[in-house]
């Protein structure tokens, strides 16, 4: 993905969100920042969320899980 999105030629940047949650959160996420700002050809900027929005993130995250978890149990009945 990071490759095609370098190619579309309307792309100006690529921005990414890295954490430091837990250590295999942070081997992930920071593999996953490290590989587009060596491969990428265009500028990314990589931020760090404050603890603020990580926490409505995980929130969102888990109402997400516990939605999909409702439809499986749901479509088995």
């Amino acid at each position: 993905m990071v490759e095609k999105a370098s190619l579309i030629e309307d792309v100006v940047a690529i921005v990414l969100a890295s954490s430091s949650k837990g250590r295999i959160r942070e081997f992930f996420v920071g593999s996953v920042c490290n590989y587009v700002l060596h491969h990428s050809r265009r500028p990314v900027f990589v931020f760090k969320p404050t603890d603020e929005d990580e926490k409505r993130e995980e929130e969102r995250v888990a109402k997400l899980a516990a939605s999909k978890n409702q439809d499986k149990q749901q479509k088995a009945e």
